[in-house]
């Protein structure tokens, strides 16, 4: 970072005040720029700044620089290399977009999270951050974890997001895509991702002093949370009961950005998302209220209308995990199968965990409906709908692990110079579409 860089990050700093309000606000250089100003021309840098964040686009060093507001000050997160003359989109306290060389930077109230959105001419945009390791997690099955070190060049197996550990161990920057389409390559400490017109890209920031580590028998986690564990890696991926309301997770970022929640993610990932949420768990959640607040019988259609959806969609999850049954054997036949056979393996043994029978649901359903009206019905309610979560839950992480298994089998294909890797990289491009 320059020196440059460092005075304008001071000023703007000094110019938000001790005590930050969580508003938005623009400067050129050291002045900031009024509210609602959308027709400014800069004669220095423009600076996005939150209490969160604080964005430098410096024309000169055509680079864009990150910081994040820590304990003991701003320091570097992260640089997105490109830029241009900035144009004010947006300028007021909720949130600045300025856009440099058709790549738009977007800053909002309260969150340490930097939205892109690129025009139709821009390919990709490469962020370099100091990584230790990129994780690309997997909610219901093992991530798959990088050394930075090592990396060189390579396409990474995720579909929305993955995360950089930044060395150090206080800071994890979480890069999101509105598309599966976006590809996403890792080439030591720069993320790759190919842009798409309309589509976002966002980079958010978590912050805390030992948020992920490598030694989970030793160092106490700084807050509550549901901690991860793989392959060494120590992090929070997800909230619970506990977690201040001022900590953000991987999970949140996900809701917040994508507007979905991880069984809900990996349903629309598989083309099995429906309006009203027919899973075992969220049916079985509605279904208990109508018995505990003693309404069962005034909703009973809606009650066997709502566990015929949820019967219907764990048929249809079953016939996506045949389908990838299916798949296994089609890339077994191929040539080049014998560099694949891991993987393979590893489906096969996800989808014989997944295959849960239709006909249990089915008979656990009406076992439910015939408890309508009945006195006391509530815990027997509650232990049908136990069995029909566990089942949903092997369900959600079968469909999870196999989906897995064909990312990383795209993966390893897209490098393969074994015969027939093409047509495994076609099968398993063809098989990650939703239907």
């Amino acid at each position: 970072m320059t020196l440059r860089a460092c005075l304008l990050l001071l000023v703007a700093g000094l110019a938000l005040g001790q005590d930050e309000q969580p508003i938005t606000r623009l400067f050129d250089g050291d002045r900031q720029v009024p509210e609602d100003n959308l027709i400014h021309r800069f004669t220095g840098d423009a600076v996005l700044a939150n209490d969160k964040l604080r964005v430098v686009i410096s024309q000169a060093a055509r680079r864009v620089e990150v910081h994040a507001k820590t304990a003991t000050g701003l320091k570097h997160r992260a640089a997105i290399h490109h830029a241009g003359t900035p144009k004010i989109i947006e300028n007021n306290s909720s949130a600045v977009m300025v856009e440099a060389a058709g790549l738009r930077f977007r800053l909002t109230t309260g969150e340490a999270i930097l939205e892109l959105r690129a025009n139709e001419t821009l390919t990709n945009v490469t962020v370099q951050s100091n990584s230790r390791f990129v994780v690309v997690p997997d909610y219901f099955g093992d991530d798959v974890v990088y050394d930075t070190a090592t990396a060189r060049g390579l396409y990474l197996p995720a579909e929305n997001f993955c995360l950089n550990l930044l060395d150090g161990g206080d800071a994890i920057m979480m890069t999101v895509w509105q598309s599966r389409n976006q590809d996403v390559w890792l080439d030591a400490n720069s993320n790759r991702i190919r842009c798409l017109k309309g589509k976002s890209i966002w980079l958010a920031f978590l912050e805390a002093p030992g948020i992920w580590h490598t030694d989970a028998s030793s160092v106490q986690p700084p807050f509550p949370a549901k901690w991860r564990e793989s392959q060494r890696i120590v992090y929070p991926l997800d909230r619970d009961a506990a977690t201040p309301l001022t900590v953000t997770c991987p999970t949140d970022v996900m809701r917040n950005t994508l507007g979905v929640g991880p069984c809900q993610y990996i349903l629309a990932c598989e083309g099995l998302a429906a309006q009203g949420d027919p899973t075992p768990n969220s049916v079985m959640t509605w279904v208990e209220k109508q018995f505990a607040q003693k309404k069962d019988k005034r909703t009973t259609d809606d009650i066997k209308e709502r566990l015929h959806q949820m019967t219907e969609h764990v048929a249809h999850a079953r016939s996506r995990i045949e389908r990838y049954a299916e798949f296994a054997g089609q890339v077994r036949k191929l040539s080049a199968a014998d560099s694949f056979r891991s993987l393979i393996d590893d489906l096969d043994r996800s989808v014989t965990n997944g295959l849960a029978a239709p006909d249990r649901v089915r008979q656990l359903a009406n076992e439910v409906v015939a408890l309508i009206g009945k006195e006391n019905a509530l815990a027997p309610c509650q232990r049908l709908g136990k069995q029909l979560r566990s089942i949903g839950a092997i369900q959600d992480g079968a469909l999870a692990r196999c989906r897995m298994a064909v990312r990383r089998l795209r993966q390893q294909s897209r490098t393969g110079t074994v015969s027939g890797t093409a047509e495994v990289q076609r099968l398993a491009e063809q098989m990650l579409e939703v239907r």
